[in-house]
């Protein structure tokens, strides 16, 4: 089987961090769960060193933090762990952070929730969060390489996420950003493919109402997938994860974003001031099946109260949707493969990094 290099959770993409990217063509991707071999053990001193893990090799590094691959001492067992640097230990506030995450990643059990499993500090001093290390490939890399998906597959991507989501918002967490890019495709050993939503590094949990940990004037999200409410209250709710997931499945279908301004302000304002094109409109020659547009364009309201109104409830649309394309015949999905990838429109910078990742799991049929 072919394996492909680590596709570690992004730090963010303002964030000058250096990813292994995958090779071109690579068929599948593994899960990693037994001992590492030794010859990776970074030469010089181990970064975790006076801890219970000892580092095998580097994942991601940059401005904002650090990611290793490690092995716990006595367990044998590996993790994906991730370090702060040295001068954001210094603020309080991003150690608070850290700190908070790992508290709303251990209240999230949920078999399609990987484990945080630990949170402590290096010998000298640098915060750090432990999880579970998984391999895989996300979304975004794979619509940068094929353009758009088949509207099964789209649907069935968005489907385990908002079962994902469903979970989390079942304990009062929202996410707040949902993107391509936080979310993971893993093969299974069945030969399946898993969905996994990483990086509640921004979540909002009832314990954190209240507590502001973002600058003032500061939006935290992502302005090409973020709900419009956000850009007016600095607040979101369940109904802003279903609009960003909505977005996410947009550009699955279609082969770009719902808004296609050049900057990040002028997307959040376009969002403000009319809905998306439809998805007819946007790709016809992708003959997207009419009940999946509809589910689309509802999960994309502007106005919240015209969502569905729970993750549970746009999990009952999508799986009508995909009904529907099913029973559909089949010369248009031919017509829709043989279209080829489709030029992505640009997208709006991010507004936050988060600080750690944590991987929501469900299962693809």
């Amino acid at each position: 089987m072919t394996t492909t290099r680590k596709q570690f959770p992004r730090l963010g993409k303002d964030d000058p961090t250096q990813k292994k990217p995958p090779p071109s063509g690579a068929s599948s991707v593994a899960e990693t769960s037994g001992p590492a071999k030794s010859e990776h053990v970074l030469a010089g001193e181990d970064p975790l060193a006076g801890t219970r893990y000892r580092t095998v090799e580097p994942l991601a590094e940059g401005g904002f933090a650090e990611v290793y691959l490690a092995e716990h001492r006595d367990l044998g067992r590996v993790f994906a762990v991730k370090v702060l640097p040295h001068e954001m230990c210094r603020d309080a506030t991003e150690v608070e952070r850290l700190r908070r995450e790992a508290r709303t990643a251990g209240k999230l059990h949920h078999p399609g929730i990987v484990d945080v499993t630990d949170f402590g500090e290096t010998r000298d001093g640098r915060a750090f969060i432990v999880m579970e290390y998984l391999e895989g490939e996300d979304l975004e890399v794979l619509l940068e390489r094929e353009g758009h998906l088949d509207q099964e597959r789209a649907l069935t991507i968005a489907l385990r996420v908002s079962e994902a989501l469903g979970a989390a918002h079942e304990q009062e967490v929202v996410h707040r950003d949902v993107k391509p890019a936080n979310i993971v495709l893993v093969a299974d050993a069945g030969g399946g493919e898993r969905v996994k939503v990483v990086d509640f590094g921004i979540a909002l949990s009832p314990e954190h109402h209240g507590r502001r940990l973002t600058e003032r004037g500061f939006t935290p999200g992502t302005p090409t997938y973020m709900a419009p409410e956000q850009v007016r209250t600095p607040g979101a709710t369940v109904l802003s994860d279903v609009y960003s997931l909505g977005s996410v499945l947009y550009e699955m279908l279609t082969g770009s974003p719902p808004f296609l301004e050049p900057s990040g302000p002028e997307t959040l304002a376009a969002k403000l001031r009319e809905p998306p094109e439809p998805l007819r409109q946007r790709a016809p020659e992708l003959e997207i099946h009419p009940a999946v547009e509809a589910a689309v364009l509802r999960a994309l309201a502007m106005d919240p109260l015209d969502r569905c109104e729970s993750m549970e409830e746009l999990g009952a649309s999508l799986k009508g949707a995909l009904e529907a394309v099913r029973a559909a015949p089949r010369a248009g999905a031919a017509r829709s493969a043989a279209a080829g990838p489709r030029r992505r429109g640009r997208r709006g910078p991010v507004a936050v990094v988060a600080l750690a990742a944590l991987v929501v799991a469900g299962g693809v049929a």
